[in-house]
């Protein structure tokens, strides 16, 4: 059940922040940032970590395949992409790559599509996290504007 909602609305953004519990145990944060002015394919990125050998590197059924950035070493050693190969590194492209490694506070997950970029986060929303989730967000969203 979703626990609480906030919007905000940023320039020609809006945020939308949702507290997600599972009715046992599990809280869940999720950050959507909106801005007309992204056109991104589906697309989900990770922060690598240094022994990564998971669902991540494997492909997700016909939909999300882990797309490859060999030709990138610095973003391939700090990102697992899945989406549509073509679209992917379209949408990736190196100026939005070196922006992605050069930005200091990034979440470890995110998720593209449309006009919208979701971050989650596993925990509850409290005054110690929120403002900082909520740069985030912004930030990832500023960084897929076209």
């Amino acid at each position: 059940q979703i626990t609480a909602v906030c919007v905000a609305d940023s320039e020609s953004m809006r945020i939308v922040v949702m507290e997600y519990y599972d009715g046992k145990y599990y809280f869940s944060q999720y950050y959507l940032g909106i801005n007309p002015s992204i056109s991104a394919p589906r697309i989900v990125i990770k922060k690598r970590t240094p022994i990564e050998k998971s669902i991540w590197t494997a492909s997700w059924g016909d939909v999300l395949f882990h797309v490859n950035f060999k030709d990138d070493p610095e973003f391939d050693g700090k990102f697992i992409v899945r989406g549509d190969t073509a679209q992917a590194r379209e949408f990736l492209n190196p100026t939005r790559r070196r922006a992605l490694c050069e930005a200091s506070d990034l979440p470890d997950y995110l998720s593209l599509y449309g006009q919208s970029v979701l971050l989650s986060f596993a925990n509850r929303i409290d005054a110690a996290t929120f403002e900082r989730y909520v740069s985030q967000c912004l930030a990832m969203t500023r960084l897929m504007k076209d």
